[in-house]
């Protein structure tokens, strides 16, 4: 068994980074796929568009896979309190949830992808 010290986890650049850095390379890595392969997935989306954008939607839902919130309303809250100014037009609770049940696929779609790429 392989015994790994505390002093390696502190050395891990995943371990020292904060939440704004991780907000901005999830958003980053995500618009790029969804821009070039995403959309593809939601032709005949019906509406006008969405002043929060699917990439942001998708940003916090990976995001709180690595913040420790129990609940989506919590964690919702915690951004809004904490972080707004990356996210000046947050959903409320209501319309995040069908917003992210709705993405699901899609983000599962993109982690295949990006298991195949890198």
């Amino acid at each position: 068994m392989v015994s790994i010290e505390p002093t390696m986890w502190r050395a891990s650049p995943i371990n020292s980074i904060d939440v704004e850095t991780l907000f901005a390379i999830l958003f980053v890595e995500i618009d790029d796929w969804y821009q070039l392969k995403g959309r593809q997935w939601l032709r005949g989306k019906l509406g006008r568009p969405a002043k929060f954008s699917d990439s942001e939607v998708m940003t916090l839902m990976l995001a709180s896979e690595f913040l420790p919130f129990p609940s989506e309303s919590q964690y919702l809250s915690y951004i809004r309190a904490n972080h707004y100014a990356l996210f000046p037009k947050l959903l409320s609770q209501s319309q995040f949830n069908p917003r992210a049940r709705g993405l699901c696929y899609l983000v599962e779609k993109m982690r295949r992808d990006w298991l195949r790429t890198y």
